[in-house]
């Protein structure tokens, strides 16, 4: 769609999936998005997250709520 006048910018799905980990929110559409990203970007493991993650954010410590996330993310609804 072309409207003049009109830009807009969208992320790139694996530094949404970063940003997605990073931020820790415990709710439910950040978990259904979460997964959908792994499959989309065909991620295989928890540590191909973690790898990801400090990709964009290289100072980042992953803390124990990431961890959950993560976990959360590899696990079946």
């Amino acid at each position: 769609m072309d409207l003049p006048g009109l830009k807009v910018k969208v992320v790139a799905p694996d530094y949404l999936l970063a940003m997605k980990i990073k931020s820790s929110r415990q709710l439910s559409h950040d978990f259904i998005d979460t997964r959908f990203l792994i499959n989309k970007l065909g991620v295989k493991t928890r540590e191909d997250i973690e790898s990801l993650v400090r990709q964009y954010f290289s100072k980042f410590k992953l803390t124990e709520d990431c961890a959950t996330n993560r976990e959360q993310a590899f696990t079946p609804s």
